[in-house]
């Protein structure tokens, strides 16, 4: 996950993660209200529509 990532958003993904796998029908939305996140909710919503990270590079890293 390191080389997937940058460090700074380790954090932000373990927690929409962690939020995702509890609620069943993993929208961040609900992800977001189920756990105690440290953000706002825009920044979460940047980081997945702006960030600099690939979901293909982050799929590979568990291959």
């Amino acid at each position: 996950m390191a080389e997937a990532l940058p460090l700074r958003s380790v954090g932000t993904f373990i927690e929409l993660l962690i939020g995702a796998m509890l609620i069943p029908a993993g929208f961040v939305t609900e992800a977001y209200l189920v756990v105690t996140m440290r953000n706002h909710w825009s920044s979460y919503y940047k980081w997945l529509q702006k960030g600099r990270w690939s979901w293909l590079g982050l799929s590979r890293q568990f291959v």
